[in-house]
């Protein structure tokens, strides 16, 4: 959409992802990152001969925690967003069929979260400056590939996309309007990243139970949300 020129002239986006009714004018934003180890297969009877990517692995996951522990502790709990994640979402390596191999390589995925205000490169360099030191100690290569980089998005409360929603809500439903978060990403991140597009999230549908298997909205409220997108048009472009 934006990289064909469609949000040229766009003043603001209204994302409609899932948040339980609930006015978000901040998100997190996302880091994926895929991360290949390269190391030396042996038998499991001498792993002196073998670099042993698990090991090389499992030590990395601990400095990851521990730099998820420091940026939790420097950027404290965010009002509506709680707190920076760095989640190991995937790790790979060896064959159920050759339990006495130690594979040669694995991989291992990393699901990161952040609020506004986490740089996004230097977080990169620090993961990957402790892989370097694992490295170093285990003689396992690391290479890192970006899946997805996204930055966190906070649109100021008082931004006219915002206060429609707000005052949409207000008239719709008659009860007051709640403010909120985005704990994952929406497409948002992109119109905001890409576009320079103030972006609001608001939609039908509980947001702690996304990508669950019995996730689901109540028709009653996809009505109510698209009354309230209505009224918010309408507001914002008065």
């Amino acid at each position: 959409f934006v990289a064909r020129g469609h949000a040229a002239g766009v003043d603001a986006a209204i994302v409609c992802e899932p948040e339980g009714g609930e006015v978000c004018a901040v998100q997190k934003g996302a880091m994926r990152l895929r991360i290949d180890l390269a190391g030396e297969m042996a038998h499991g009877a001498m792993p002196h001969e073998g670099r042993n990517p698990l090991l090389a692995a499992s030590r990395f996951l601990d400095e990851v925690e521990a730099i998820e522990a420091d940026l939790q502790a420097t950027h404290g709990e965010h009002e509506h967003l709680g707190h920076v994640y760095l989640t190991p979402t995937h790790v790979a390596a060896g064959s159920l069929r050759q339990l006495n191999v130690i594979p040669g390589g694995g991989l291992l995925t990393l699901d990161i979260r952040t609020l506004p205000g986490v740089d996004h490169p230097a977080l990169f360099d620090r993961l990957r400056a402790a892989a370097t030191d694992v490295s170093d100690e285990t003689g396992v290569d690391f290479e890192f590939s970006t899946l997805v980089d996204r930055p966190p998005t906070e649109t100021p409360m008082d931004h006219p996309v915002v206060q429609a929603i707000a005052d949409a809500h207000r008239t719709v439903t008659g009860q007051e309007p709640r403010y909120g978060g985005v704990p994952g990403t929406t497409d948002g991140t992109i119109l905001w990243r890409d576009a320079g597009i103030p972006v609001v999230v608001y939609g039908p549908g509980d947001k702690w139970i996304a990508h669950q298997r019995d996730e689901y909205v109540e028709i009653e409220d996809l009505v109510t949300a698209a009354e309230v997108y209505v009224e918010a048009a309408v507001r914002f472009l008065q």
